[in-house]
């Protein structure tokens, strides 16, 4: 993952990394897809998440375009939108029926704080990728905002949210709070 979120209930990230590249190979990936649909269970959406960012993997378009073409389910990317201002990215979320990106702070210092991320990411950077990202998106933004006490519930951080929010556009707004346990 880009990040080592101190609310992931996943526990620490081992590899803080920006590095995109095939971690899962994309056949295994859709044999998985294709066995779970071929048992004819009722599925509302196929989601792209788990342990990890699911843009590090270069292939996640190729991966949604295939199984676009294989069911009419809606398929939905869950991002911390560390790499949303990547034209490739972006790219390779345009056939997803829904991106729900994670914003927690437009402030650096409180998105080092929750997010630990890999040293070369900038909130300042994920914003604008965003804003990039709905200008060309016609699929829905649903944006998650998830709020830990003490960190970035400050009238001045949810203000930075509020503006912030306003010039992203998105389609539905997600106030998280902690709720799973953390891994700390």
């Amino acid at each position: 993952c880009s990040f080592n979120c101190t609310y992931c209930q996943l526990g620490r990230t081992t590899d803080i990394t920006v590095e995109r590249k095939e971690y899962v190979p994309v056949n295994e990936v859709l044999a998985q897809v294709r066995a779970f649909l071929n048992k004819g269970e009722p599925v509302d959406c196929i989601t792209f998440s788990g342990s990890g960012e699911p843009t590090l993997n270069s292939q996640i378009g190729y991966l949604i375009r295939k199984i676009k073409k294989i069911t009419a389910i809606p398929v939905a990317v869950i991002t911390n939108g560390s790499l949303l201002y990547i034209p490739e990215v972006q790219n390779d979320l345009l056939a997803a029926d829904v991106v729900l990106p994670t914003l927690c702070t437009v402030s650096q210092k409180t998105f080092e704080m929750i997010n630990r991320a890999n040293r070369t990411v900038r909130v300042e950077t994920i914003l604008k990728g965003f804003i990039e990202f709905r200008r060309i998106y016609r699929g829905k933004i649903w944006l998650e905002i998830m709020l830990i006490r003490n960190l970035n519930d400050s009238v001045q951080e949810i203000e930075g949210l509020k503006e912030a929010t306003s010039k992203i556009k998105p389609d539905k707004i997600q106030l998280n709070t902690v709720v799973r346990p953390p891994s700390e």
